[in-house]
Order: structure tokens, then sequence, then C-alpha cells
């Protein structure tokens, strides 16, 4: 049995985690309590990632420029209901076992 230790975002009112969402999509979602978190390994990427959710919803757009052809800007529509005092960076542990290990508690 191994265990890894990782960060997470959690929304202390809720208990929800942000969940794993690839690229600015996870700007775009509510902390889960059900979804799989997005786990990170640096205190520096929990943190980017935790302000540029506060700061509200990210979307690239892509616009035409004559002179320099197509053009991708990131764009964020705020969310003034995001609060920092309700965040929180959390250490998550994740338990490795085997099937036999873990008695197959899953089933």
């Amino acid at each position: 049995m191994r265990n890894k230790y990782f960060l997470a975002i959690r929304h202390k009112p809720s208990g929800g985690l942000l969940p794993n969402v690839r690229g600015y999509g996870f700007t775009r979602v509510d902390p889960s309590t059900s979804d799989p978190p997005r786990l990170f390994v640096r205190m520096a990427s929990a943190r980017q990632a935790l302000n540029y959710w506060l700061q509200g919803e990210h979307f690239e757009k892509s616009d035409f420029d004559s002179d320099f052809g197509d053009q991708i800007t990131l764009h964020c529509r705020r969310r003034p209901d995001r609060k920092e005092t309700e965040m929180e960076i959390v250490e998550v542990e994740i338990v490795v076992r085997t099937l036999a290990e873990a008695q197959l508690r899953i089933i």
C-alpha cells in the first residue's frame, strides 16, 4: 500500500472541490462534491488555478486581423459571486491498493 499526496481547491461552505476539467474550462464550473477533483502537485499551480477561477469564466476568442491573420485572445466574464474567503487549497491523500488489498470494496 502506498499513499500519494496532492493539492486540490475546496469551497469551504459546500466542501466541494474544483472538478478536473481541461484547459480554461475549469473556470466555468462550480465546485463539486461528486465529480473527480482537479489535483495539483505544486502549490504554485494550485494558487494560479484558484486565482484564474476567482477572476471569472475564461474563454478563448478567435479574431481575424487583416495584418496578422487569426488572433486568439483570452477573455474573462467576471463572476462577483466567487469569493476568495470561501475557497482554500487543501491536501488530498490518495491510498493506492491492489484490489486484493482493498478487499473489493468497489463492487
